[in-house]
């Protein structure tokens, strides 16, 4: 389950956040830690993120990250990676997008290198939900450096997009985990439960975005899902 923001400030803000992910059978947590240059819910997770894993999940810390021609992409991965180690993250997540092109090669070496100078740890990439469809994307680029790909499959029919988004990014040779809809502004809990029986039906780890706009009907849905066995 992806979070755009987390209160931070106070531990009875966040605590509900976490249980209610423990209830619901959630397996992995990502908290946005950065945006670029900048630093995203606060100086300080690691006390999220400690109760967090205490109550079993796995805490990944995600950014999102352009390149030097909207940027730094040094500072960015330095930031980045400086986060993740802080809160002591099981993992990191590049939010990489239309930002980036296939001349990108440099500031794809200091992004990705920066991050693992700092953060001892896996290393996702977090883009579109098809290679096919994005050949201005640098993928052959991004690839070799991380350690799996998790996708963003957003549209609809969300059975069909999960099935070729998964199809597509398992030929790169990397871990493949998908995110979908887990939104009232994106869909109903409908397409949530049909990416999640996609998902089953795959044995993929699945991810929703995000938090703030579930409804009860959705976590009715992702309930279900974990209980049947499914990893998200």
């Amino acid at each position: 389950m992806w979070s755009w923001e987390v209160p931070w400030q106070r531990p009875e803000w966040w605590i509900p956040i976490v249980d209610r992910l423990v209830q619901a059978g959630v397996t992995h947590w990502a908290v946005k830690v950065a945006d670029g240059t900048s630093k995203m819910n606060g100086p300080n997770l690691a006390p999220a993120a400690a109760y967090a894993q205490a109550q079993g999940l796995h805490v990944w810390a995600w950014g999102y990250v352009r390149d030097n021609r909207f940027s730094n992409a040094v500072q960015e991965g330095t930031l980045l990676g400086q986060r993740a180690s802080a809160m002591e993250a099981n993992g990191v997540i590049l939010d990489i997008e239309r930002e980036w092109q296939r001349d990108d090669r440099a500031a794809i070496v200091q992004l990705t290198g920066n991050v693992r100078r700092t953060f001892q740890g896996p290393m996702y990439g977090s883009s579109y939900s098809t290679v096919s469809l994005h050949p201005e994307f640098p993928w052959d680029q991004f690839t070799p450096a991380l350690d799996g790909w998790m996708a963003q499959v957003y549209q609809v029919p969300a059975a069909e997009w999960a099935l070729r988004s998964y199809t597509e990014f398992t030929k790169l040779g990397k871990d493949v985990i998908l995110t979908g809809i887990g939104s009232t502004q994106m869909g109903s809990a409908s397409d949530t439960q049909a990416f999640l029986q996609q998902c089953q039906a795959l044995d993929c780890c699945a991810n929703l975005w995000e938090y703030s706009e579930m409804n009860d009907l959705m976590w009715q849905v992702v309930q279900s899902f974990t209980r049947k066995g499914g990893d998200a």
